[in-house]
């Protein structure tokens, strides 16, 4: 059976109790960064470059990490998860909302 989706799974089968006992013995606690992180990974030479550029540029300062989504208008069922309501009847994307606050922001 093929499944095809954008939902994340692998929840399911580590508390599967078939599955469970195997899946931790072979990615330990880390299912998901086990597997991106051999899907995913960088060639040596761009591997190298970011280092340098942590190093150079990111080394011991604070950072926030953002995840994106995007959801096409009109799909069935759609609901926009990341608008929030201003109390003034406006609808405020959650992700500029964010990056408004960590840019040092206030109220």
């Amino acid at each position: 059976a093929f499944i095809e989706s954008d939902q994340y799974f692998a929840g399911l089968l580590v508390n599967n109790d078939h599955y469970a006992l195997r899946l931790h013995d072979w990615f330990g606690d880390s299912l998901f960064g086990k597997v991106s992180a051999f899907l995913f990974r960088p060639r040596p030479s761009i591997a190298l470059e970011v280092r340098d550029f942590v190093k150079e540029h990111l080394a011991g300062r604070k950072s926030i990490g953002v995840h994106v989504r995007t959801h096409t208008l009109g799909h069935p069922g759609f609901i926009e998860p990341y608008a929030l309501n201003d109390g003034q009847g406006h609808f405020l994307n959650s992700y500029w909302k964010c990056a408004y606050y960590a840019g040092g922001a206030s109220g």
